[in-house]
């Protein structure tokens, strides 16, 4: 990331820091969400926060929205690994 975007390495952590903060975010609202929707819906939204994330970060996006698509991508995330360990 750091050729493409020429920002300082503390700018980039700050970018990781974001997915783990849409992870945490994803884990503590999975069981509610759970309950309220159910499973299937709630698999399946964890899937399309994914693939929504994944397509917004694909064509290199400027560096603030890839920040913000990261929070997503870390809350689908979520969604999709804490039902396999549960």
């Amino acid at each position: 990331m750091h050729p493409n975007f020429n920002h300082s390495q503390r700018l980039l952590l700050v970018a990781d820091s974001l997915l783990s903060k849409g992870f945490i975010i994803g884990a503590t609202l999975n069981v509610w969400l759970n309950d309220r929707f159910g499973f299937g819906k709630a698999i399946l939204l964890g899937a399309l926060c994914q693939l929504a994330g994944y397509i917004a970060i694909s064509p290199c996006p400027p560096f603030p929205v890839l920040i913000c698509v990261y929070v997503v991508v870390g809350f689908g995330n979520a969604l999709q690994v804490c039902r396999t360990y549960i």
